[in-house]
């Protein structure tokens, strides 16, 4: 239910021209779940083609570089310091 809420909120806060809140639903929703990476594939593939939404990937990266640092420290002592190599691995 939590990763449907993220894929909904990104897309009602992308619709309003609102990147920097819907990086976030995007990003938080996979870092929950890895399946939606599906829906957000297509809103980076359509910033990228359209000049007025390029701030969308800005934000998009921003966040999730935020993001990855500040869940790396936990992730990284339960996993080990390759934290994101080691998901592949199990």
């Amino acid at each position: 239910i939590f990763t449907a809420l993220c894929i909904v909120a990104h897309f009602y806060f992308f619709y309003k021209k609102k990147y920097f809140i819907a990086a976030i639903f995007i990003i938080v929703g996979i870092y929950f779940k890895l399946v939606a990476v599906v829906f957000a594939f297509p809103y980076f593939v359509f910033a990228i083609c359209s000049k007025n939404h390029r701030q969308y990937v800005f934000y998009l990266f921003i966040v999730g570089a935020v993001i990855s640092l500040i869940s790396y420290p936990i992730q990284g002592l339960m996993y080990g310091s390759l934290y994101p190599f080691s998901m592949f691995l199990t």
